[in-house]
């Protein structure tokens, strides 16, 4: 739940300085980061300087051992994560430790890590290694003692707002980002891993050479070396160093430009110094033929299919969906199976899985909110109750909940313009206004935020750039004290807009 409302937040909180450990991050960020070659190295984002981590060595082997049973019942998974493992070490990404290596190794900064696989729903077939940097040993994990570092992205929705500005799109993103830096050789020994062929064979020791998923410090090592690559091509290549600081939400790259020929060169460009910096932009995906054909990206068979007959085809960016032949944007129901069948089965639900379907939905500017927001007065009834979570909710509530189920029905027929403006131009923004509309009830409080322009032909247009509802405090408030609370909302949205 604080997850959830924490990204609810995002755009209407003021963005805090740097904490003591953020900049302390920072620091060892700016002081371990530098190019090897074609990549980047960079080092660990300990806590503290002077530490001895416990044996996680049995640990490790434990965490082995369960995961060969798994995959002896799964001889899929088997197949896969060998198949993994091999590709690892032949990417430079692993290494068989050697044994000057284990007898030179930092004895107080020896980790191992457990292995694991995890799947996707949406991505069916897809299985991703993962390294456990949270298990424990005597209450300590790898996590434990690393920074998460200062927080580096991009505003999701800022994001999403320069993705719809002008008619020609493209999207793309970073194959295995992480994986792309490097570990300085001190920290290697941290990210210790038994692997084997045979469960009758002794575990043998591998080093993970760069960043992994699971360490809670490289989404920001990773974030950090990608636009420190970028701004070191700020005078060769500007606007493309802007795309890639701007218009990236960790690996995933969406811009918009006023013609073919700009985003042409510009995602050229973008490639050119990911590719200096170690990242391959893969995926290119276009509203734009001759954007498409010009990156060549695709076969032919894959190009006709994307520009004349992808009716079908829809990409996800960030949460929203996008079919570039329509250029529209929808937003995904797809929840899971538990879910699902909860919805379709027309039973009372208990608190847990209303909470679970609410925050399902997601929604980053808001476009939603009309509904959205009755999800969330219903948790706020919940909570009113005192019901538990496992308990079956009320009657009052189950009336909510089933007029809520059947509202997402039309939530997946829903269509948005991708574009704001139909051939939208430097020139379309010139004299742009934003319009912001608050308002207040008993329930919720609530502001949109819509931008206008003048078209050549003299006729005023209007599109929505975003929207935030809030419930009422359970505390109960006057209305006008509500409508400020409203006023203060949109005050903050169109701030950040």
């Amino acid at each position: 739940m604080k997850q959830f409302f924490a990204t609810e937040e995002v755009s209407v909180e003021p963005k805090p300085g740097l904490s003591e450990e953020e900049e302390r991050a920072q620091m060892i960020l700016e002081t371990t980061t530098k190019r090897v070659g074609e990549r980047f190295e960079t080092g660990l984002l300990w806590k503290q300087d002077n530490f001895t981590l416990p044996n996680s060595y049995p640990m490790a082997l434990r965490r082995l051992e369960c995961l060969e049973r798994k995959m002896n019942r799964c001889p899929d998974l088997k197949e896969n994560l060998h198949r993994q493992i091999t590709e690892y070490q032949s990417k430079g990404y692993a290494h068989k430790a050697t044994p000057a290596e284990l007898t030179n190794a930092d004895p107080r900064r020896i980790w191992y890590l457990p292995l694991g696989a995890v799947t996707n729903a949406k991505k069916p077939g897809k299985i991703r290694v993962i390294w456990d940097a949270a298990a424990t040993v005597n209450g300590v994990s790898l996590n434990s003692v690393l920074l998460k570092g200062p927080d580096q992205l991009t505003s999701l929705p800022g994001v999403l707002f320069r993705f719809r500005r002008f008619e020609v799109a493209v999207s793309a993103d970073i194959k295995e980002m992480f994986h792309q830096i490097r570990i300085r050789e001190a920290d290697k020994h941290s990210q210790r891993f038994l692997w084997r062929s045979t469960p009758t064979e002794k575990p043998e020791v591998y080093l993970m050479d760069v960043a992994t998923f699971g360490s809670t410090c490289s989404p920001a090592s990773a974030q950090y070396v990608k636009n420190l690559n970028a701004k070191n091509h700020s005078n060769q290549f500007p606007r493309a160093t802007l795309a890639i600081t701007d218009c990236h939400y960790v690996d995933d790259y969406l811009d918009s430009f006023k013609s073919s020929t700009e985003a042409q060169q510009v995602a050229k460009e973008v490639r050119l110094i990911h590719h200096n910096g170690g990242f391959v932009l893969r995926g290119w995906r276009s509203n734009n033929r001759h954007v498409l054909a010009e990156l060549g990206e695709v076969g032919t068979a894959a190009c006709k299919s994307l520009v004349s007959a992808y009716s079908e085809l829809i990409e996800r960016v960030l949460g929203l969906l996008w079919t570039p032949h329509t250029d529209e944007l929808s937003f995904s129901t797809q929840m899971s199976t538990e879910v699902q069948m909860l919805l379709s089965s027309g039973c009372r639900p208990t608190k847990r899985q209303v909470l679970r379907c609410v925050m399902t939905l997601f929604d980053p500017l808001g476009l939603l909110a009309p509904f959205v927001i009755n999800g969330k007065v219903l948790i706020q009834n919940l909570w009113r109750t005192g019901a538990e979570w496992d308990q079956k909710v009320d009657d009052v509530s189950f009336d909510l909940w089933r007029k809520w189920n059947q509202m997402i029905e039309f939530i997946s027929t829903v269509r948005i313009p991708r574009c704001y403006f139909k051939q939208a131009t430097a020139a379309t923004y010139k004299d742009a206004q934003m319009h912001v509309f608050t308002d207040a009830s008993e329930k919720a409080y609530a502001c949109a935020v819509h931008i206008r322009v003048v078209t050549k032909n003299g006729k005023a247009e209007c599109a929505l750039l975003a929207a935030k509802a809030k419930v009422a405090p359970v505390k109960p408030k006057s209305i006008p004290r509500l409508e400020l609370e409203g006023c203060e909302l949109g005050t903050r949205l169109a701030r950040h807009v």
